[in-house]
């Protein structure tokens, strides 16, 4: 098996193995009764949520960074200041992004002020499963961004932007729809702003984790006439 097949299996079973492990912590903060129960410890449960998807993330990036297989075409070095000013540019997308989300849940019908810290870790949440992706694995390449927003399929150069793809648009539409039970007059622990939204933000995340463990060596095998099993 060739490097850069062994990279597509990797990846492969990488985003699977995270897409159980975030069910799991998200089974864990919906069905425990003490201390990570969402219902009950909100801004905890949220703060364990935002810190496994960015672990999560993470993980990932380094395992891109150091099993990735080197494009022989590119011999030209990015200079140090490059990439200094990208990583900065990077920072300063993912501080304002919160605010972006936060505004937008309030306009969607969140409280202005009352749980006003909720709706930002809520935000930051959105944000560390949207954006942070994109400037890890994306950077600030916008022709990819594009590609990704259109999901132009075809144009895909990286397993890891058809990752971003799956695990961005899951998590926001997961994110959507869990505000459908909110306003329903079921009287549920779990209908207070914004813990179902929270928990269909994870859900979509570990749904996209799992859709690209199982799209990108497909996709990848399509291309290139290639049995992985």
């Amino acid at each position: 098996m060739k490097a850069q097949e062994k990279f597509i299996v990797t990846i492969s079973v990488v985003c699977f193995l995270s897409a159980v492990s975030i069910g799991g912590l998200t089974s864990i903060l919906v069905l425990n009764d003490g201390v990570l129960s969402i219902v009950k410890n909100t801004l905890a449960a949220m703060k364990l949520s935002i810190g496994a998807v960015c672990s999560q993330c993470l993980f990932i990036w380094l395992l891109n960074w150091r099993c990735k297989p080197l494009d022989s075409s590119n011999k030209n070095q990015t200079k140090v200041s490059s990439q200094a000013f990208t990583i900065l540019k990077c920072l300063g997308i993912l501080f304002v992004a919160p605010f972006i989300f936060h505004g937008v849940a309030i306009l969607f019908g969140a409280p202005f002020f009352e749980s006003s810290a909720q709706t930002y870790h809520f935000a930051v949440l959105l944000t560390a499963q949207v954006f942070l992706p994109f400037c890890l694995f994306l950077g600030l390449d916008l022709d990819a961004w594009l590609r990704v927003f259109a999901y132009n399929s075809s144009e895909w150069n990286d397993p890891l932007e058809l990752l971003v793809y799956y695990t961005s648009t899951c998590s926001l539409l997961g994110g959507w729809l869990g505000a459908v039970p909110i306003p329903l007059d079921w009287d549920r622990p779990w209908q207070v702003w914004p813990i179902s939204c929270v928990i269909g933000a994870l859900l979509g995340y570990s749904v996209g984790l799992l859709l690209s463990s199982i799209v990108i060596p497909r996709q990848y095998r399509a291309r290139h006439k290639f049995k992985f099993f």
